[in-house]
């Protein structure tokens, strides 16, 4: 079967009786990269079955056509019918400024499983004013909605991001604080380092590991020492991290730190790669 009778395929079965068949077929549209699939998906929005809808809301996101933006944008603030997270991801998809107003609103106002897609949809949204709202849901009540707005200044890259993320590497969640390590690295200001570095000394591993995967990403020789320091750590994980982030730096005193570790070393297998076969 060509390309040409499988999509045509994929649009009768989008009418087929049967639930399943009628999601499938929507999904496999919104991959297809066809922008004959829009009108179809279009009129999908108003299947009677919530899953079906759904998976045509996420296969409008994926075909990235703009012409999506506006009906999913009239669906979201009709209410949604308990689809708004759905709605909000897809519009982080298409990546288009109209969603930014409708999705803050989201990121304010709704129940926490759409704030947290919300703010994920905000930092896909390469545009300015998805910075504010993503800031003030640093102090969101609920720590998913904080870790998924620490993540999303990351991707926005925004230097005004760097001092109130600083801040909540103090949050008391662990995920809050190692969303906000990860954010850090992407942004990477030089008065970032110092406070990064600091998560190293975190009291829990995964945000030691963020930060050690962080500090990986900066070309700077003041993260050699506390990466070579990170080898020492209680944790196995965070050896490893720290181990596989010297690998990668070309400096001397790197690999010379990696060549020291005991063979049995759990950081041994992530070093092993390449450091230590000149």
């Amino acid at each position: 079967m060509g390309h040409s009778d499988t999509f045509h395929k994929w649009l009768e079965d989008l009418k087929s009786a049967e639930p399943k068949a009628r999601g499938t077929a929507a999904t496999e549209l919104g991959r297809s990269a066809n922008p004959k699939a829009l009108g179809p998906l279009l009129e999908a929005l108003k299947d009677t079955d919530d899953l079906v809808r759904m998976m045509v809301i996420g296969a409008l996101g994926n075909l990235k056509q703009p012409a999506a933006v506006e009906p999913l944008l009239s669906l979201l603030q009709s209410g949604g019918e308990g689809l708004a997270g759905t709605i909000a991801l897809a519009l982080g998809s298409l990546g288009d400024a109209r969603a930014i107003a409708p999705l803050a609103e989201l990121l304010r106002r709704g129940i926490p499983h759409d704030r947290k897609f919300a703010a994920h949809a905000l930092g896909r949204i390469k545009d300015p004013r998805s910075v504010d709202p993503l800031l003030r849901a640093l102090s969101d009540a609920t720590p998913e909605v904080r870790a998924a707005a620490a993540e999303a200044l990351g991707c926005l890259q925004s230097p005004r991001g760097a001092g109130p993320l600083v801040q909540v590497l103090r949050d008391e969640e662990s995920a809050v604080r190692a969303a906000a390590a990860a954010a850090l690295a992407r942004i990477r200001l030089p008065k970032t380092l110092s406070p990064l570095c600091g998560a190293l000394r975190d009291r829990t591993p995964d945000v030691r590991i963020a930060a050690a995967r962080g500090l990986g990403e900066w070309n700077a020789p003041q993260v050699t020492e506390p990466l070579i320091g990170a080898l020492q750590d209680e944790d196995p994980r965070v050896r490893a991290a720290a181990a596989e982030q010297l690998r990668r730096r070309p400096d001397t005193r790197s690999r010379e730190a990696l060549k020291t570790l005991p063979a049995d070393c759990a950081v041994m297998s992530a070093a092993t790669a390449g450091c230590l076969t000149d």
